[in-house]
């Protein structure tokens, strides 16, 4: 019985190992004609990872652009301008990219090279010296080539604005290699300078949601052409061209607000759960509503905050410990007029409790009322059992208390600008 067993499993295992050698060899001769038929090359993985490498190696390359070698064809693939600042959530595509690729300050663009910023994010790309063109939220451009001029050795870049809206100053001076101008809404739209070699223009421009574009100049002249004509734009003025090319009539921009408060300069303490700002403006305007920047550096790059609000002011919280520049402009329609003076103000942190001395009477009184006195810190709020009472400006107080029969707690509280409280409590005991 067991030989018989042993047998069997003998001529199973003999068919099985069988099965498996047919199957090798079935599977070698497909690989072998396989090869033949396509011949191997460099592998999917190892293209990207070059390709990859190659990226990191163009983009660490730094900001510095040799105009003249690149306008005699020297440069890498002709590159125009710099991707020069990125700020939060910011992508780039080359042109012949297949991906689009988180962007990095440095960053060379060349031909159909595309730039998008996102929600609270933005992008500086800089030509020269003396053009440079920020992105807002929600931006999608992309740059042309530079194409020579007719005359001199200058070249002409146009950069266009598919979505979104940019800002920048962009100069016709004789000294630079490469021209600019920005291309938005309808084909062939454009703005460049129109005032004498070297004046700069500053600009922005706005693709709206019905494919329109706004044109908006805030110094210098700039000259608007579409197939529909050409309009040449005043200083603190704005026309709209509709998807068909038609350039509309200009119109007078909002005048900036006047900032009230916080005042330039000014040194505001603060605990870390109190860390608020109440900024307020003036504006002449009504049923305008107003754009708020807050920034960490003077040309409002590095934005802490920008903020539509209905009304002349608004209060900012959560803010850390430092410096902040902050300006408002005004937005009356589609039209966003130029921006305020910027303004200064530092948040320091203050932890300690306000100043505070009360001048208590003797614990048993004989009158139904008291007189407290005394001092508290300049700009401090004092209360007593509550009520805010009056404060001069050098600090002192003095309040009367109306007391009942027995015993009165009587408390004296100091709150100052920081949020920082001090407090002063005396049991009186009234006997009348």
């Amino acid at each position: 019985m067991i030989g018989r067993v042993i047998r069997f499993l003998a001529a199973r295992g003999s068919e099985t190992l069988f099965a498996i050698g047919l199957v090798l060899v079935f599977f070698l001769v497909c690989m072998a004609i396989l090869s033949l038929a396509f011949p191997r090359g460099t592998s999917l993985v190892d293209l990207l990872r070059s390709g990859k490498a190659a990226g990191k190696e163009d983009r660490r390359t730094g900001p510095t652009i040799d105009s003249e070698q690149e306008a005699a064809g020297d440069g890498p693939e002709h590159m125009v301008a710099v991707l020069s600042s990125v700020r939060r959530d910011v992508k780039d595509k080359a042109h012949d990219a297949i991906a689009w690729t988180d962007s990095v300050e440095g960053t060379r663009l060349g031909d159909q090279h595309s730039i998008q910023t996102f929600e609270s994010s933005g992008a500086t790309i800089t030509f020269s010296e003396t053009n440079e063109l920020t992105l807002q939220e929600n931006t999608l451009v992309i740059l042309k080539s530079a194409q020579p001029l007719r005359s001199g050795n200058h070249r002409l870049a146009t950069l266009i604005v598919v979505d979104g809206e940019l800002r920048g100053a962009i100069a016709g001076s004789p000294n630079t290699p490469v021209a600019v101008e920005i291309a938005a809404g309808a084909p062939s739209t454009k703005i460049h300078p129109s005032a004498g070699p070297g004046e700069p223009l500053e600009f922005a421009v706005r693709v709206n949601a019905d494919a329109s574009s706004t044109f908006t100049v805030f110094k210098g002249k700039g000259e608007v052409s579409s197939p529909q004509g050409t309009l040449v734009v005043a200083p603190n003025h704005s026309v709209t061209v509709d998807p068909a090319g038609l350039v509309g009539a200009p119109r007078e921009l909002p005048p900036p607000p006047e900032l009230v408060e916080p005042q330039n300069g000014v040194r505001l303490a603060s605990r870390p759960s109190r860390s608020r700002i109440h900024f307020v403006w003036r504006s002449p305007g009504e049923n305008d509503v107003y754009l708020l920047a807050v920034a960490r550096d003077p040309g409002s790059r590095d934005l802490v905050c920008s903020e539509l609000v209905p009304k002349p002011e608004f209060i900012l919280g959560n803010l850390q410990a430092g410096t902040y520049y902050w300006r408002v402009s005004t937005r009356h329609g589609d039209l966003e007029g130029p921006c305020s003076p910027t303004w200064q103000v530092r948040i320091a942190r203050d932890l300690r409790e306000p100043d505070l001395r009360v001048d208590f009477p003797a614990r048993a009184v004989s009158a139904p009322e008291i007189a407290l006195g005394g001092y508290a810190e300049p700009g401090a709020r004092v209360f007593v059992n509550n009520e805010e009472i009056q404060v001069t400006a050098s600090g002192r107080f003095s309040h009367v208390l109306s007391l009942q029969r027995g015993i009165n707690m009587v408390v004296v509280e100091a709150i100052d600008s920081a949020g920082n409280v001090a407090y002063r409590s005396e049991t009186i005991d009234a006997r009348y």
